[in-house]
């Protein structure tokens, strides 16, 4: 007969709503601080395998705050991204403000991003996650990693209630949690005013008030900014421009102060109110668009003006909560702060805005009454002269919990602040509601289908020069040698600085992997022709204010400042190795036109023109030039003495494209314009023929002449698409089927499929070259699946060259013979002791040992009758009396006695390591909590033992004297426990189970 255990295996998509089935266990109580947090500083992945395979990403990570409980392997993490949306940055009412669907086309507008995924390995500051990442995070941007606890049991949130740590620039802000029984709160989950930071107040100044948006940090003219999505930058941290969704900070003077702007999250924050004689109060927040995929702490206040201003609320952090059923009494807070109150004609603060909860209950209903809050703070009071602050907007509920008992969903805004009542000074502005929603999109059972999309936009950048730098060479197995050039007819890197007065960066720092050859000699006091700089800001030039105030194009790093040569000049070139035949690249540059626009250009011809791509004369080995980005132009005449500068594209010496004239803003006066001139990407895309070598350049093409000037940012190269998804909507295993959809350009697409019994360690190729795969029924479940995708036959073998979806698991549901409860391999002195598990079975015949010394190529070493029918749980073990010198990987063969079989997952020993110590712990998961701990070291005197609970509480401490150790937890609940052992070198952490 076949076997007759049923057991449910899913496919879980890195989404943020996942659901784990596990047996019910004792009751837990927490409280406090359940997270760990920490910021990453570094993702990388496997090396060479391909443009979208993210199997086996690592994240570096900073230092750990919030709870004690460290990153361990089979943790459940939260991998968000905290900020790096990119504002305007124009000194006009726009200044601020985000696109309300951030863009997908650049890293540093992934703010928001977030999903869940499990560590399959830890080393010391390196976590390796068990799946891909299914969005862009770019680490420039705050990206931090969140250990989310997985409750089995009935959990009570305790009287105390749960809360965060405090978003600090880097980390925290955030309460996540599953369980996977019932949640029961009998206390509050509060993550009140812990998201981003309020601006503090800001006084003196000068007897003027001024109307500028942003301020630098040094200037004492408006107060500081709220914190928000967009990464903070000194440069523009003070005045009364909002920052993203942070409230902008009142404007004043040495008497006169205006309100903060309050903070934004699903409501924009509200203005604060002028002071008296000084109407430039603070802008509120923007508003923010959350979705399945993002999710926002609410933004901080702007500060009050005024040495005794008030200071911003700050914005309420984000709940996360997955959890099979929802009781008790318990709320769930996410408020925003109010601004605090000015004094002595202070003007009052902004208040915080809302923050985020997403709430999922996979029965849909709950018991018990209860209040989800996500209100903004209310504008803190202006005294005196001064305004009154902003309201902070309302903050985002998410969730699908509406039926049972009733939850009250709050989403107001705070309230705006008063003026202080003296002269003209005004109230502040209350915010706007926040978003309440009561749907939630959980994909549990997505489409099975591999679609292949051309998008330009997500191309991987392999070298950019600017403040998104990428180091040379770090896409794949192309290589780039990146300079700029500095030769005769070039540019001149000469200038001493002094016309840059902010922020110069030494030459030598501009960007990773880029170096500048500058002539020895004349260090030049103006700026001539021929010449570059490198600057993070732009301030008029000379007394004739020739060239624009401008920042660089992101407003945090570095641009290149070129006055134009008489004759036609190289500005940037990169020699590009290992290109694929067939790919699509793609070569684009954001410039900007210096020239204030005082003086218009005869050169600049009206009407308009397409300047695209040349199709004729190609160099050798290039196809299907294609111009991106660029608009067509449109001239404005003039009869001044200016000139446009044109920039042109080259490959292999060849011009493949020419950007045009490039405007200058001709309503500029004195120096005093640019706020219509605005960064412009040009670009190209072109597909080499055969694979190889390249050569990039940018050339000044237009004449000499006042107003020749630019500046350049952000050049790049990059590989275009595809961008890969693959997932399964197979609703039964009769049989399903895998289908990939090819919809970009690959001319002649060839296809390898794959499949892998270890989690993706090792992959073993199935199939044929064709777009579909058909599963084999039945299909062990922890086999995935994936598909390689190349424009050749060639390429498939080659990691630059192919495209790797991300992997899909089993995704249906099967009948299997055996439930394995573990399967692990330990050395023994010369020997390895393989042991395994079985829950109930039936019709089990015989248990097959497989190894392999390369993980790949596995045979059989031995056997173990299978106890057939059986009920109950049943051990077994196998002693390798002769395993091979070096890594020895294992995998377990069960065969049924129909001649069906499955395998296991793979472990590994190294036989290598004599003196390694290799813990072994038996059985766990333990039902009578005792375990038995031995080691393989017979030098060792002491080992110190610690054991803590979910709550990081020390629940056993004692000490093993000998290889040999039984570890009573009999008297502990069921559940999770963490092991520590502390060796005189090291000390390691186990994962204990008591069932």
């Amino acid at each position: 007969m076949f076997f007759h255990i049923y057991r449910l295996v899913k496919f879980f998509v890195s989404l943020p709503f996942i659901f784990i089935n596990f047996l019910c266990l004792a009751q837990i109580n927490i409280s406090g601080i359940i997270n760990t947090y920490a910021p990453v500083t570094a993702i990388s992945f496997n090396t060479g395998t391909g443009v979208t395979n993210c199997t086996n990403v690592r994240l570096t990570i900073g230092a750990t705050r919030g709870s004690a409980t460290p990153f361990a392997v089979g943790d459940r993490v939260l991998i968000i991204q905290m900020q790096g949306s990119r504002p305007n940055l124009s000194n006009s009412a726009s200044f601020g403000q985000v696109p309300a669907t951030p863009s997908v086309d650049a890293l540093l507008s992934s703010a928001g991003n977030f999903e869940f995924s499990t560590i399959s390995a830890v080393s010391g500051s390196n976590i390796t996650l068990s799946t891909p990442l299914s969005n862009v995070y770019d680490v420039f941007g705050s990206v931090q990693l969140v250990r989310v606890p997985v409750y089995t049991s009935l959990t009570n949130v305790t009287v105390g209630g749960l809360t965060a740590s405090n978003w600090d620039g880097s980390s925290g802000g955030i309460i996540a949690l599953i369980c996977t029984n019932t949640l029961n709160l009998i206390g509050n989950i509060n993550a009140d005013a812990v998201g981003f930071a309020g601006g503090a107040p800001v006084g003196g100044g000068t007897t003027t008030c001024r109307t500028n948006f942003f301020f630098n940090s040094a200037t004492a003219q408006g107060a500081e900014k709220g914190d928000g999505v967009a990464v903070e930058n000194p440069n523009f941290a003070r005045g009364k421009g909002a920052w993203a969704n942070g409230g902008g900070g009142g404007n004043g003077d040495n008497s006169v102060a205006s309100g903060g702007g309050g903070g934004g999250n699903g409501g924009a924050g509200g203005n604060g109110g002028q002071g008296s004689g000084c109407n430039n109060p603070g802008v509120g927040g923007y508003a923010l668009a959350p979705s399945n995929t993002r999710i926002y702490m609410g933004g901080g206040g702007g500060g009050g003006f005024g040495t005794n201003g008030g200071t911003g609320g700050g914005g309420g952090g984000i709940v996360i909560i997955q959890t099979q059923n929802l009781v008790g009494l318990g709320n769930i807070f996410a408020r925003g702060a109010n601004g605090t109150n000015g004094a002595s004609n202070g003007a009052g603060a902004g208040g915080g805005a809302g923050g985020s909860v997403y709430l999922t209950v996979n029965s849909g209903t709950n018991t018990g009454a209860k209040i989800i809050n996500v209100s903004g703070g209310n504008g803190g009071n202006g005294n005196g002269t001064g305004g009154g602050g902003g309201g902070g907007g309302g903050g985002v509920i998410r969730t699908n919990a509406i039926g049972g008992d009733a939850i009250t969903r709050i989403t107001t805004a705070g309230a705006l602040g008063n003026r202080g009542g003296s002269g003209s000074s005004a109230n502040g502005v209350a915010g706007s509601a926040g978003v309440n929603q009561t749907t939630l999109s959980i994909n549990t059972n997505p489409t099975c289908t591999a679609t292949i999309t051309d998008i330009a936009a997500l191309c991987s950048p392999i070298a950019t020069v600017g403040d998104e730098a990428y180091p040379a060479g770090s896409f794949g197995g192309v290589t780039g040698v990146d300079e700029v050039v500095a030769t005769s007819g070039g540019f001149s890197n000469n200038w001493n600085g002094t016309r840059f007065k902010t922020n110069v960066a030494p030459w030598n720092t501009f960007a990773p992997g880029y170096t500048f050859r500058t002539p020895a000699g004349t260090v030049m006091t103006t700026p001539a022709d021929g010449e570059f700089a490198i600057a993070t800001n732009c301030v008029n030039s000379y007394s004739s204010d020739l060239w624009i105030n401008m920042p660089d194009r992101s407003g945090n790093g570095f641009m290149m400042l070129v006055n134009c040569s008489y004759q036609p000049s190289v500005i940037f070139n990169q020699n590009i190795s290992g290109l694929c035949e067939g790919v699509k690249y793609q070569f684009s540059v954001w410039l900007r036109n210096l020239d204030p626009g005082n003086r218009r250009s005869v050169t600049n011809p009206t009407g308009s023109a397409d300047y695209g791509p040349i199709i004729t004369g190609l160099p050798a080995n290039i196809a299907d030039v294609q111009k991106v980005f660029s608009p067509n132009y449109t001239g404005q005449g003039g009869s001044g003495s200016r000139v446009c500068p044109e920039i042109e594209f080259l490959i292999n010496g060849a011009v493949v494209a020419i950007t045009g004239p490039v405007p200058n803003n001709s309503n500029g006066v004195n120096g005093a314009g640019g706020a219509n001139t605005q960064w412009t990407q040009y670009g190209v895309t072109f597909k080499p023929i055969t694979s190889g070598t390249i050569n990039l350049q940018l050339r000044n093409k237009a004449p000499g002449g006042g107003g020749n000037d630019i500046a350049v940012d952000d050049i790049s190269f990059r590989p275009c698409g595809p961008v890969v998804g693959l997932v399964s909507n197979a609703p039964s295993c009769v049989p399903p089927t895998i289908t990939a959809n090819v919809s970009m350009d690959y001319d002649t697409p060839q296809f390898q499929w794959q499949s892998s019994v270890d989690g993706g360690i090792t992959w073993t190729n199935v199939g044929t070259n064709s777009s579909s795969y058909i599963i084999p029924t039945p299909s062990d479940q922890s086999t995935i699946f994936r598909v390689i995708v190349a424009n050749s036959l060639s390429s498939l073998a080659l990691p630059s060259c192919r495209v790797v979806t991300p992997s899909i698991g089993n995704f249906c549901n099967l009948l299997l013979p055996v439930e394995l409860l573990y399967f692990d391999a330990q050395k023994q002195e010369n020997k390895v002791k393989v042991t395994w598990a079985t829950a109930m079975a039936k019709e089990n015949d015989i248990f097959v040992v497989e190894r392999a010394i390369d993980g790949v190529n596995f045979i059989p070493i031995g056997q173990v009758k299978g106890k057939g029918d059986s009920k109950a749980k049943q051990e077994y073990s196998f002693l390798d009396t002769s395993p091979l010198k070096g890594i020895n990987y294992y995998r377990l063969k069960q065969i049924d006695k129909n001649g069906q079989f499955t395998y296991s997952k793979i472990v590994a020993v190294n036989m290598d390591c004599l003196d390694c110590i290799e813990m072994n712990i038996y059985p766990n998961p333990s039902s009578s909590g005792i375990f038995k701990l031995t080691h393989n070291s017979y030098a060792l005197e002491k080992v110190n033992i610690w054991v803590t609970n979910a709550l990081g509480m020390i629940v056993y401490e004692g000490s093993m004297n000998e290889n040999s150790y039984l570890l009573n937890l009999s008297t502990q609940s069921k559940g999770v426990y963490l092991l520590s052992l502390q060796f005189p070198q090291e000390t390691k952490t186990y994962k204990l189970i008591i069932e």
